[in-house]
């Protein structure tokens, strides 16, 4: 656990998967969901609009999922809820001593405007959380898919730097070039819908619940008591039980 000095408080953060309640893994990892898909400042709605303009001609239905992602953007900003400081307060075991146990969204949206958190304070420290626990995640639990996409996009990034390097050494442009590789970049991270039924934050949230249900079933236990480490563990169990049954009900 991490203790940080904000303003007057003192507060303990999670930071590691051997500690961490699942439950506000959950929570944080939605808040961050919201924040890639969605935003949390005014600078992310100048990236919709890029976006919304780049599938215009080539993907018109994801121009208009993307139109509605900025009207959430927009009703975030106007409310004065940012989506990263919302899953910064969801890590914070205690404030001053005092336990922070409501994780309620009208409570975390409370105790993040009564800390006052600045953006770029925020986002170097959430930076190195995220780092060390997906770090931590990646030693116990390797995903190979994951591998493969950050080798993809890095491939992408390489790619572009160079032919804006060559564009400046040789004086000529390489803009069609490299609007080929940022549409190539921006199809790797498709649009979320983030309002209706059928948000990405209703699906993050029955996913999870539905994950729960099933290990509390299989195995008798209270699964949102389990720790991040404790959860992904049950987790591999219960798929290499699923799958083995599978295998033994085709030999019948």
């Amino acid at each position: 656990m991490k203790t940080i000095k904000v303003g007057s408080h003192t507060l303990k953060v999670y930071d590691s998967i051997e500690e961490l309640p699942i439950t506000r893994f959950h929570k944080y990892n939605k808040f961050m969901l919201i924040d890639s898909g969605i935003g949390s400042d005014l600078s992310d709605i100048d990236v919709r609009i890029d976006r919304i303009v780049k599938y215009i001609q080539s993907s018109p239905n994801d121009a208009v999922n993307e139109l509605m992602n900025m009207r959430q953007a927009l009703y975030l900003i106007d409310k004065e809820i940012c989506a990263k400081h919302l899953a910064f307060i969801a890590l914070i075991a205690d404030i001053d001593g005092k336990p922070l146990d409501d994780l309620s969204d009208e409570n975390l949206i409370i105790v993040s405007k009564e800390l006052l958190v600045s953006v770029g304070w925020l986002t170097q420290l959430m930076e190195s959380i995220k780092k060390k626990i997906h770090q931590e995640l990646n030693v116990y639990f390797p995903n190979p898919a994951n591998d493969r996409a950050i080798i993809q996009f890095f491939d992408n990034l390489k790619r572009r730097t160079t032919l804006v390097l060559d564009g400046i050494i040789c004086g000529d442009s390489k803009s069609i070039e490299i609007g080929r590789i940022d549409d190539e970049m921006l199809l790797l991270s498709p649009t979320k819908i983030f309002y209706g039924p059928c948000s990405a934050e209703v699906q993050h949230d029955k996913t999870f619940e539905q994950m729960c249900l099933a290990m509390t079933q299989h195995f008798g236990i209270n699964t949102k008591e389990l720790t991040v480490q404790e959860f992904y563990i049950a987790k591999e169990v219960l798929e290499e039980y699923i799958k083995n049954e599978k295998l033994q009900t085709r030999r019948r």
